[in-house]
């Protein structure tokens, strides 16, 4: 079991993590979005929203790189077992720890 400096150091890594890269892929979405409505209904418009959705699986896969190199994730499927990988599901979260939702993006 990690000790209390441990987890507190990692804690501080996420939340360190997860501000930087917010506020880097957060300012370069938002600089995108009225260039977006400026090229709306032009050539240019599917090329500025790729745009914007590379950056924000940028900002998920970031994350979840320092989320699951820093935590072991673990699973646990409860009702139907025979999932397949390639399948599409809904993902719902409970909200019990604040690693829920960055839980769901390794998921995802």
């Amino acid at each position: 079991m990690p000790s209390t400096l441990e987890r507190w150091l990692k804690s501080l890594l996420v939340l360190l993590s997860l501000s930087t890269t917010t506020l880097f892929f957060g300012v370069l979405i938002l600089s995108l979005v009225p260039v977006k409505f400026a090229l709306k209904k032009t050539p240019f418009d599917r090329r500025v929203k790729e745009a914007l959705f590379g950056l924000a699986r940028s900002w998920i896969y970031f994350n979840n790189w320092v989320y699951t190199g820093l935590y072991q994730v673990e699973w646990r499927i409860i009702g139907h077992t025979n999932l397949k990988p390639e399948g599409q599901y809904l993902l719902i979260s409970n909200h019990v720890s604040s690693a829920d939702i960055l839980a769901i993006f390794v998921l995802a």
